[in-house]
Parts: C-alpha cells; structure tokens; sequence
C-alpha cells in the first residue's frame, strides 16, 4: 500500500543497512552481528528479510525476493573476504585463479523483477548505484589485501633482541677470520717488497759495475763500502753508520754499553733480540721508507771481511721488525755476486734450518730465511 516513493525510500535504507553489513562482518569476523542488526531494528522489514534468509524462509513478493538477492549477494561476498583475509594466516595460498570456490556472484539487481513494476525497477539502479559506491570506499579503507599487507610488514620488523644476537654473531664470526685475513695480506705485502727490493740492490751492484768496470768484491775495510754503494741508491735519509753514532737509525754501542742499543729487531721467532754487529757499517732510508744496513767489516787478522746488505722491506718504524720476516740478509761473495742469505754457499746456510727456525732462540736465528723467502711460496704461509 506504501506509494512509489516510499519504496524508493525503503530500498535505500535497506541498501545502507545491507553494505553496514559488510562492515560489521569484515571487522568483527562474525556472523552475530546479523544478531545484533536484528535486536537493534527488531520489527523493521530489513529484520524479517535477514530472518527469512538465515532460517531459509521464502518471502512471496517481488520486492522482497529483490532484497532477499541483494542481502544474499553480500553476506556471500563478506565470507569470501573474510575467508581470503585468514587463508595467508593459516599457510594457504590465497591466489585461488582457476580453481577459486567462490565464483563472482551475478548482480542482484534486475533479475526477476517485473516489468509491472517499474518504480522498483528504478530504485533497483539507485540501490545498484550505492552499492557499488560503499562497496568501493570499504574496499579501499578495509580490503582484505591491505589488512594482510599491513600485517605483512607489522611482522617483517626485527626485535631488539635478534639484532643483537645477530651482531653478535657477526663479531664472533668477524674475530675469529679478520686475524687471519689481515695476516695474509700482510704477508703478501711483505713478499711483493722483498722481491721489489731484492731486485733494486741486484741493480745497483749492476751499476756500480758498469761505471766502475769491475764488480765490487769483499775487499773493502770497515766503513769503505758504504760511500762506494749508496750513490746508486734513492736516498730519502741518511742515518750514519750505526755503531757509536747517535744519528743512527738502530743504534748500536757495543756489549759495554748495551742499555743504549736499539731493541727495534728481534729474531725469527720473536724470542730474542738480534746481534746489531750485522747491521753497524752503515745505514740509510730509501724513498719507498725501506732502510737499508750495510756490513763490511775486517777479519780478526785485519784483511777485508764480507760484506752484507740488509733490507726492512716496510721500513723500521712497521711491525713485525723480525729477521727473516720484514728484515732480510744478503750476502756480495769474493765475486761480487749478490747472494740471497741461506742459500748453500752464504754464511748462514744450515742444512737443517738452524738460522731458520720457528722455535730457535739464537740471536741470529732468521738470517738464513731469505733463500726460503725468495723460492718457497709455502714460507708465508707458515711465519711464526
């Protein structure tokens, strides 16, 4: 009996009503909020429509089989939201494609409504239309998705406690590898200036014998090799001789006055302080910061000695300053050839390693590596 725009009316409201439902479902969860609609609107026809739906009563007319679609389509489409919100909860993979078990719902809009009807007919297309507007604003403040994303990225965040854990893991892994890596870089360092630095003192003998016309020969009296030598050198400073000099760079007074000697070097293993009498004939940095030290001493009958040319490789303020490590012996023979020290024919060779060893204590122990140095690549790997 109600007039045209009565049902128009009535339509809308129950549209509002219908997309509240939705609301009320995706963020409860539950189906008792169509309990809750009914006590709060207990004797409206939206009541007896959701009544009717939910005990499976069939209602006569046109206009509630209209609703009855319509409340219908949007309880099935809140389920399937909400069984989409919880299938990435429980492990499931919520990209249903082809074989998604809810299809999408026809509209309920237009089917089986009669053409006696047309006032209905309208307000179905403005029921149509404001469904389709709350469904969309819903759908952007309250999707499925985005609460799951959001969910998402709220469980990606890490606790303060697993940072620190994980810290600390890595500084355990860091203190138990970085001692090592740095150990063989540096001993890479060493073996790459060793060679360059072998090769620099074989060239200036070369040049000394190319100017001079003859090599130079163990001949030569205490403190006349250095003048004869370190003009073939690039020289950064010159430190003296070494012994009784106090411009010297390892300085060196002798047993009657030890307390003033250099502590700079020590031997192979580390054990003990070098013998300085090797080193005292002459000093000077090169401009790469090696130093160079120079022996020419005399026999004990008073006729020419050998003579020794030393290099610390990294200069002697870098660590290890350890014979046979970063400083290395050489040896000019009667012929003036420059021998590695601890090759068979140097004063220093031992068959059995004595003047290189890892648990000798001798002062000299380290003189004889520099052989190994030069021809054994597993010598690095294994520095005391």
């Amino acid at each position: 009996d109600r007039s045209a725009g009565s049902q128009v009316v009535c339509i809308n409201v129950i549209a509002h009503l219908l997309c509240n439902l939705e609301y009320v479902i995706k963020r409860s969860g539950t189906w008792c909020a169509m309990t809750v609609l009914n006590i709060l609107n207990e004797r409206s026809e939206f009541s007896i429509l959701c009544e009717g739906f939910i005990r499976g009563h069939k209602v006569q007319s046109t206009r509630g089989q209209v609703s009855i679609r319509i409340l219908r389509y949007y309880v099935i489409k809140a389920a399937v939201s909400f069984v989409k919100f919880f299938l990435p909860l429980l492990g499931k993979d919520n990209r249903m494609g082809n074989n998604n078990p809810y299809p999408p719902q026809p509209s309920p809009i237009g089917d089986g409504v009669s053409n006696s009807h047309p006032e209905l007919v309208s307000g179905s297309h403005l029921v149509q239309q404001q469904v389709k507007h709350n469904a969309n604003s819903l759908k952007r403040t309250y999707s499925p998705i985005h609460l799951f994303t959001h969910s998402l990225k709220k469980r990606a965040a890490f606790t303060l406690a697993e940072i620190l854990i994980t810290l600390g893991i890595i500084g355990i892994v860091a203190a138990m590898t970085l001692p090592s890596l740095i150990q063989n870089v540096r001993n890479r360092q060493l073996e790459s200036a060793l060679k360059k630095n072998a090769s620099v003192i074989a060239q200036a003998l070369d040049m000394y014998r190319a100017e001079n016309g003859v090599s130079i020969v163990s001949n030569l009296h205490t403190h006349e090799f250095k003048p004869e030598i370190i003009k073939y050198f690039n020289i950064l400073k010159d430190c003296g001789f070494g012994y009784n000099d106090d411009s010297a760079c390892i300085k060196n007074y002798g047993s009657s006055n030890s307390d003033k000697n250099s502590n700079t070097y020590k031997n192979f293993s580390g054990t003990a302080s070098i013998d300085l009498s090797w080193f005292d004939d002459g000093q000077f940095v090169l401009t790469d910061g090696s130093l160079i030290l120079l022996e020419n001493n005399n026999n004990l009958d008073g006729t020419p000695g050998n003579i020794y040319i030393s290099i610390d490789v990294n200069g002697y303020n870098k660590r290890p300053n350890r014979l046979g490590q970063d400083l290395f012996m050489f040896q000019v023979n009667n012929e003036g050839k420059l021998l590695p020290m601890g090759v068979d024919g140097s004063n220093f060779y031992s068959a059995n390693d004595t003047y290189c060893s890892k648990s000798s204590t001798h002062k000299d122990n380290g003189a004889g590596c520099t052989y190994k140095a030069l021809s054994d690549s597993s010598f690095w790997k294994n520095l005391p």
